[in-house]
């Protein structure tokens, strides 16, 4: 009988210990970290993030250039950071559908365990002098929908409701192990009228145009629904 209750005494005191140290382990892990420079959301098993890419595919399912290719679409070349230096005006007709990689910008928003509320904003902007909210156009394709913009027209960035200095892209849900996969293109109004500098080169005037840039990056955040 001694040996017996010694065996159920250590057997319940292995199983307390057990059962304290998964439950100290789910209080660790219910601790909320967020991350807002890599775009991911932490919160017990809830992880939201966002995930550039190096383009898309034209069927706006394929993440990879050779699974795209491979089923016979068309592969977008993109870049993971929009940034436009010395870009010159166009139409909304051609900018609305410009496939220079250097204006378009392709991403996922993916939920790994819980269905989730996210805001998908442009953040840490940096606008010229003269290149601006008021002359920087931008259309955005979200799972092969344009939900700003279309094919032949954009929005001005200073129409975009504001978050602090974010401009907010859009509000929107996303089910468990689902990918919202974005497409941003971005081009410069037809009616920005570039500064110019004017040199006197060998005695003849020179005019050349003064660079200008705009550049951001896409920033996720997210609460479960």
């Amino acid at each position: 009988m001694d040996k017996k209750k010694t065996f159920l005494l250590i057997f319940f005191v292995i199983l307390i210990a057990v059962i304290a140290v998964f439950a100290s382990g789910i209080i660790v892990y219910n601790v909320s970290i967020r991350d807002e420079k890599t775009g991911t959301i932490l919160s017990g098993d809830f992880l939201v993030g966002l995930e550039t890419y190096d383009g898309y595919c034209d069927n706006y399912s394929y993440t990879r250039k050779s699974k795209c290719e491979n089923e016979g679409y068309n592969w977008i070349e993109g870049v993971r950071f929009l940034s436009i230096t010395n870009g010159y005006p166009v139409s909304d007709k051609v900018g609305a559908a410009i496939l220079d990689k250097n204006s378009i910008m392709a991403f996922g928003v993916s939920s790994e365990d819980a269905k989730a509320y996210y805001v998908l904003s442009l953040s840490e902007v940096v606008f010229g002098k003269t290149l601006n909210e008021n002359f920087v156009k931008m259309n955005v394709i979200k799972n092969g929908e344009y939900i700003l913009g279309s094919n032949t027209s954009g929005v001005l960035i200073k129409e975009l409701d504001k978050d602090g200095d974010d401009y907010i892209i859009n509000n929107s849900s996303i089910n468990r192990k689902e990918t919202d996969i974005y497409v941003v293109r971005l081009w410069i109004d037809e009616n920005y009228i570039p500064p110019i500098t004017k040199e006197e080169v060998n005695d003849e005037i020179v005019v050349k145009t003064v660079e200008e840039k705009i550049s951001f990056k896409v920033k996720v955040t997210a609460e479960r629904k």
